[in-house]
């Protein structure tokens, strides 16, 4: 369970307190590095073969060679290497810029380092296939944090369940909730009254809120007593409202990858590889059209 409140968090998985120094839970009392790379829409291609350069260069990789299930992650990196140099020059989006907050006190207290070492319920948000990580235990994570002097408000919520037999290969599926609101805010549409006096009875508050759900799977595809190789994707769906004067849904997909072996990591993470969207509808009053067209201020629907 990870439990964030302010700028304190802690973060239990099972019956062991992880602490965010410990990234190789599959090795007690040893500290493994892992290499942790994130792919976005955007993402500088010389940015990415850079961090491949260096996780060669720290890493003797001669004798991983003969594993399949390494051979196709490095596959797997080199095609989404070649497809992202297409995407240099793009400029970064800001739409469901909520999702990237993060989720999970250890994940947080790395600085968001856990493609490649995540392995508790926060996974569907960081990299779905560490999921399989939980050795049959199921896992939970809360988390509240509070923005701006307590304006804007982020919760996070997750749990995963392993199912099968853990003997025959992990698979585990997983739910995850994020919400970010700005709540109270004063509408005052209808502060001036027609003869110009001022009425703060017709105040009226509303939220301006993000939701997210994330439905997650992840399974083993290739483990032997020395390594583990996983695959996981999320799907998911997005929520957006303005009060009663916007709302809009939108759907996407993430996909992950994670190596393990005895003391080395290797994580992947392909965000928004459908490029999440959002379809807004917007409401308004006859009344509250009047009084933003008296205003000057522009209106989205006739």
């Amino acid at each position: 369970m990870s439990i964030f409140m302010g700028r304190y968090s802690f973060t239990f998985s099972g019956h062991t307190l992880t602490r965010a120094a410990n990234i190789s839970p599959r090795v007690p009392g040893s500290v493994s590095t892992g290499i942790s790379l994130n792919i976005f829409s955007g993402i500088s291609s010389v940015q990415f073969l850079d961090d491949i350069l260096r996780a060669c260069t720290l890493y003797s990789l001669n004798r991983y060679r003969k594993s399949k299930a390494f051979a196709f992650l490095l596959l797997f990196i080199g095609i989404t290497l070649a497809s992202s140099i297409e995407t240099q020059g793009q400029f970064r989006k800001y739409s469901n810029e909520f999702l990237n907050i993060g989720a999970g006190a250890r994940g947080l207290a790395m600085g968001g380092a856990q493609t490649a070492s995540v392995s508790d319920a926060t996974a569907g948000y960081w990299n779905p296939a560490g999921l399989t990580e939980l050795a049959g235990t199921p896992s939970f994570s809360l988390m509240h944090a509070e923005y701006f002097a307590g304006i804007g408000k982020y919760d996070y919520d997750a749990i995963a369940l392993p199912v099968g037999d853990p003997e025959s290969g992990s698979r585990v599926f997983g739910l995850s909730l994020l919400r970010f609101a700005v709540d109270d805010i004063p509408n005052t549409l209808f502060l001036v009254e027609p003869d110009g006096t001022l009425n703060y009875n017709n105040i009226r508050s509303f939220s301006s809120a993000d939701y997210a759900v994330l439905l997650s799977y992840a399974q083993t595809l290739f483990e032997d007593e020395q390594t583990a190789f996983s695959f996981g994707a999320n799907a998911k769906i997005i929520h957006r409202s303005v009060g009663s004067f916007a709302k809009a849904w939108g759907f996407g997909l993430d996909a992950g990858l994670q190596y393990r072996a005895a003391n080395f990591g290797l994580g992947l993470t392909a965000r928004d590889i459908t490029t999440t969207f959002n379809a807004w509808r917007f409401s308004f009053t006859d009344r509250e059209k009047e009084v933003l067209y008296l205003t000057n201020n522009n209106i989205p629907v006739k």
